[in-house]
């Protein structure tokens, strides 16, 4: 008691002592008003906003001139960002939330720990009115998926970022400039693309094999060939929940059919060697140096860094040498969710209006999102034609002056793409594919935290028994008879029928 009692005094000493040192004037709690204003001028609250990183090496010039930008606008919050090192953030984010410390804004990545998880424990707060109140912008630029991914229980919790289109799947970019080099057209089938991968991989002259980059360890669907299946449009959740959007039927992914044949495509590349024999063992470091040395062919995804990396290999290469394989463009593109990356208000903010203001001010101009996204311009960037940016590095770090991260907070009405990137890479993900058709679960947000013992044994179980087979190493009839035994011993069926229940919850919710 003693030692509490010294510490309250303590306490309260140091926050007298910081009051009388500061030039600002304290108001009401959380409340103060900038240097050079008085009682008549509009109180600031601050808003403390937590995210992951590091900052920015200009960070603390451009945040005062994002505050004297919105004090001028008369939004009345002023800006605090505190950054945590990746290595630290789910432990000290766990225990600022535990120990109730006070801070109004929280970046929330839902495929690393989801909204819902934070909901369930109490540790959000309920943003629907402010978000009437103070976000008029921030519903004017979030179509209904995207404001639906923030929600739980029909109430918002969190502000989206819609900073990229997610409705482009399967992702297969492809080198022109290779197609050219060995006389190969553009192929127009997965059949096609099998052929002229395996004509390009004979003829290769280069020391290292353009395999497709893989990181095996995390690959549990090879789904390049998705379109064409019977089935489609579907979508796989968590790399675990098969959800079909003309029936709404889930089901687990590694008892469909689809699976199966994902697995026999994965198999047939694997045996022509267009897939690294070694790509169990494949790491990050190592596929983002496959990437950048341009020794490749056909990626299974999209390439959004600049092009500069890949021109000490290839110096003719250009940002149209790019392209997007989609083999049956009649069929509809499905955007599988909102978003998978959020700011939240804690459930210990004083001021939970403030991050809704700062939110809402950031997405009501180009001038405003330029400032906070890119700093200042002509000195932390460049503007390069209408939606494209060059950033100014700093030599000394190798990293640019000031940046802010797009996927924390951007939004794709605002956002300028890196100069020197490919032409497709930015039309594809950057602009907002208005044929696409919404998942019926891309509103849905999944709450496994009765199932976390079961889930973390599938994992265990998936990384051991399902990558190998997803990845073409091992034969589908061999090896799944014994991985679907292990998982089915972990739960997974627990698993599957928690989010099935949660799933049709959902959609009767809808239908209120």
């Amino acid at each position: 008691m003693k030692k509490r009692l010294f510490l309250l005094i303590l306490a309260t000493v140091l926050y007298v002592t910081l009051l009388a040192g500061c030039d600002t004037t304290g108001t009401s709690s959380g409340t103060t008003q900038p240097q050079g204003t008085t009682g008549s001028d509009q109180d600031v609250v601050t808003c403390k906003y937590v995210l992951p990183g590091d900052k920015p090496v200009e960070y603390e010039i451009v945040e005062n001139m994002i505050n004297e930008k919105m004090l001028a606008d008369g939004v009345g919050v002023k800006l605090e960002r505190q950054y945590i090192a990746w290595d630290a953030w789910d432990h000290k984010v766990n225990i600022m939330l535990s120990t109730g410390e006070n801070f109004d804004l929280l970046n929330v990545m839902n495929d690393v720990t989801p909204l819902s998880f934070y909901v369930s424990k109490g540790a959000q707060t309920d943003i629907t009115e402010n978000i009437e109140q103070y976000g008029p912008e921030i519903k004017k630029v979030n179509p209904d998926i995207m404001m639906d991914s923030a929600k739980v229980g029909g109430r918002l919790y969190a502000i989206p970022a819609f900073w990229v289109e997610f409705s482009h799947s399967p992702e297969i970019t492809i080198r022109l400039d290779i197609l050219r080099k060995y006389e190969l057209p553009v192929p127009k089938s997965f059949e096609e693309l099998t052929e002229a991968f395996q004509l390009v991989m004979e003829k290769w002259e280069g020391d290292r094999k353009p395999y497709i980059p893989l990181i095996g360890s995390q690959v549990y669907k090879f789904g390049l060939d998705h379109k064409s299946y019977d089935s489609w449009p579907f979508w796989v959740y968590d790399d675990i929940f098969y959800v079909n959007q003309n029936t709404g039927e889930v089901k687990c992914y590694f008892e469909t059919e689809e699976f199966r044949m994902d697995c026999e495509n994965a198999r047939d590349w694997y045996n022509k060697g267009l897939i690294n024999p070694d790509v169990l063992v494949f790491k990050s470091e190592q596929l983002n140096s496959q990437l950048d040395s341009g020794d490749w062919f056909v990626h299974a995804g999209t390439y959004g860094n600049s092009i500069d990396n890949i021109k000490k290999n290839y110096p003719d290469i250009a940002v149209d040498d790019f392209e997007f394989l989609n083999f049956f463009p009649e069929k509809p593109n499905l955007r599988p969710y909102g978003t998978r990356n959020m700011n939240a208000v804690p459930v210990t903010s004083e001021n939970p209006e403030a991050g809704v203001k700062f939110i809402n001010w950031l997405y009501s101009s180009q001038e405003n999102y330029d400032l906070y996204m890119y700093g200042r311009e002509g000195v932390d960037y460049i503007k390069k034609g209408e939606k494209m940016r060059e950033d100014i590095i700093d030599l000394a770090k190798g990293r640019p002056l000031y940046f802010a991260d797009d996927w924390m907070i951007g939004n794709l009405n605002f956002s300028r793409q890196a100069g020197n990137s490919p032409t497709v890479t930015n039309r594809i993900l950057f602009n907002i594919d208005h044929s696409a058709v919404d998942s019926i679960a891309g509103g849905f947000v999944f709450d496994a935290s009765s199932i976390q013992a079961e889930l973390a044994n599938v994992r265990t179980e998936m990384a051991a028994y399902i990558t190998p087979i997803a990845c073409g190493v091992v034969e589908f009839d061999e090896a799944f008879p014994e991985a679907l035994e292990k998982l089915k011993a972990a739960g997974i069926d627990k698993v599957v029928d928690t989010y099935r229940e949660q799933f049709e919850q959902y959609k009767a919710s809808l239908d209120k």
